[in-house]
């Protein structure tokens, strides 16, 4: 069984998602915390954030290493130095140009750790909100252009409210004493369409918690489509100002239908086993590192 060490702290925000993956593996499911960053399993699993890896690449000395990196919470999307000496790199936030990188393989960034899982997935028709948005206005440390997004978007959702019912609540940070994770998950649960906007980063943790909710998220169009992206059935909207029109041309039937097709994209390309299956024939494909250590009945 691959080891699985990680050179940042336990409670980061992708902590169960990236559990979840590793469950599907056969890798252990206990991580080794080595806050020095010195440990680099070989053969094995490092978990690692963008400043931990530039350590390991001062640790390696730039030897090859037969590893598979989890890189994580780089919302900047950038390609760490590390990459050139590791086995494979899995890394969420993916670059503009991950398809250059013969050994990197994007992954979704998964919903936020402290969001509860829904216990059931209700039919969407029976959905009390028609559209929910729970967020702060601007992410400080992000995008520039995310407070002038965020205001298009409120802007444009508050021209629905006398025809559609809106749960649209900004907040000044991003985990808010107003509204707790168990009562998001209730919104999400009731809502039939999400807002996502960008954050930090074009891609957001609501897009993921939406889709495994069993709502539909519209999206502000994602300009980085890895494979998990590519062809989705998620509503994409290059300007807020269309979010109105695209509201009221749903009927029952086409709600239905979105609902089912995004929540299959969910179960079928982008939960944790179809991620798990997805990384594991990537690596076998191109010959990366031994895909027979993830699973003992691979071939």
């Amino acid at each position: 069984m691959l080891r699985v060490v990680s050179h940042i702290n336990d409670d980061c925000l992708e902590r169960d998602w990236l559990k979840e993956i590793f469950a599907c593996m056969n890798v252990a499911s206990e991580w080794e915390f080595d806050k020095e960053c010195e440990d680099i399993p070989q053969p094995g699993i490092l978990v690692t954030d963008f400043e931990s890896s530039e350590r390991a690449v001062e640790v390696s000395g730039g030897k090859p290493l037969n590893t598979v990196v989890f890189q994580i919470s780089d919302e900047f999307h950038r390609v760490p130095a590390l990459n050139k000496d590791v086995a494979v790199l899995c890394k969420n936030y993916a670059p503009t140009n991950f398809d250059l990188y013969r050994n990197m393989i994007p992954f979704p960034l998964g919903p936020n750790s402290m969001i509860p899982e829904p216990s059931e997935i209700k039919n969407v028709l029976d959905r009390e909100i028609d559209i929910s948005f729970v967020g702060q206005w601007h992410n400080p440390g992000g995008m520039s252009s995310s407070f002038v997004n965020r205001k298009s978007m409120f802007e444009n959702a508050m021209k629905l409210v006398k025809d559609f019912k809106a749960d649209v609540r900004m907040t000044d940070t991003f985990c808010s004493n107003d509204v707790q994770p168990k009562q998001y998950a209730e919104i999400l649960d009731n809502s039939k369409f999400v807002l996502c906007p960008w954050g930090g980063s074009p891609e957001t943790f609501r897009i993921w918690e939406a889709l495994r909710a069993g709502c539909i998220p519209i999206v502000q169009r994602q300009p980085i489509r890895p494979w998990f992206i590519e062809n989705w059935p998620c509503p994409e909207l290059k300007d807020w100002k269309f979010l109105p029109d695209l509201v009221r041309g749903h009927s029952d039937e086409t709600l239905l239908r979105l609902q089912v097709e995004c929540f299959m994209w969910w179960k079928q390309i982008c939960d944790p086993k179809s991620i798990a299956a997805y990384i594991v024939d990537h690596i076998a494909t191109k010959h990366l590192f031994d895909a027979n250590l993830f699973w003992e009945d691979y071939n």
